[in-house]
């Protein structure tokens, strides 16, 4: 998996590339209430206690701050940016 991190005008963005179906992004968690496009691909995704949820490109997916966030992807070429509202230190 790619990571890339871009901060311009107190505007946060990561933009995670996972090459390969079965790659993983866990236990993430932010300071603010932030959003996540799923631009290519689809994940099966889960925050917290909740059961898994399976999203496909083009979605927008709200993940509550503080909440811990977790991503497989399900395809080769899932590409998504998470964009929180003000850079996140967290």
């Amino acid at each position: 998996m790619k990571n890339k991190l871009s901060i311009v005008a107190n505007t946060y963005m990561k933009m995670l590339h996972f090459e390969e179906a079965g790659e993983e992004w866990l236990g993430d968690k932010h300071i603010f209430l932030h959003q996540t496009l799923l631009a290519t691909g689809s994940v099966k995704a889960w925050t917290g206690t909740k059961e898994p949820q399976i999203f496909e490109a083009p979605s927008i997916l709200i993940i509550d701050k503080g909440v811990e966030h977790n991503f497989i992807a399900l395809e080769a070429n899932t590409t998504m940016c998470k964009l929180p509202r003000q850079a996140d230190r967290s």
